[in-house]
C-alpha cells in the first residue's frame, strides 16, 4: 500500500476550448511531466510516479530528493518603498479592507488565476 508521499506539486490548468487537462510539476523531480484528464486521475498519478521515481533513484543508486517537510504559518514579511506601502495602504482603504486582506486578496487573485 502506498501513502502519501511528502513532495509537493503545482497544479496547471492545460484545457483547451472542450479539452479538460491537468498537469503537475513536482519541483523536487523536474524532469517528470505528468499529465491527465482529471483532478483526482492526477493526484493519483502524481504519488504513483513519484513511488516509482524513488524505487528507480535507488537502483540506480541516485539521491533522492530531500521531502518537503517544511510547514508555513502562513506569514512572512515583506519590505516595501515608503510610497509603494502608502499608496497600498491608500488602496485598501478606499475599499474599505484593512491593508493586510487586501494584499491577501491581491496575491491570491494573481497566483490562483
Amino acid at each position: 500500500m502506498m501513502s502519501k508521499l511528502p513532495y509537493h506539486y503545482t497544479i496547471i490548468d492545460i484545457s483547451e476550448g472542450n479539452e479538460i487537462g491537468f498537469k503537475a510539476v513536482i519541483p523536487k523531480f523536474p524532469k517528470l511531466h505528468i499529465m491527465a484528464d482529471s483532478l483526482s486521475q492526477l493526484h493519483d498519478i502524481v504519488k504513483k510516479t513519484i513511488f516509482t521515481e524513488i524505487i528507480l533513484y535507488k537502483k540506480k543508486r541516485i539521491p533522492i530528493p530531500k521531502p518537503d517537510l517544511q510547514k508555513y504559518s502562513g506569514r512572512f514579511v515583506l519590505r516595501v518603498r515608503p510610497e509603494v506601502h502608502e499608496k497600498l495602504a491608500q488602496l485598501s482603504e478606499a475599499k474599505g479592507t484593512s491593508l493586510n486582506h487586501y494584499l491577501n486578496r491581491l496575491i491570491e487573485d494573481q497566483i490562483m488565476s
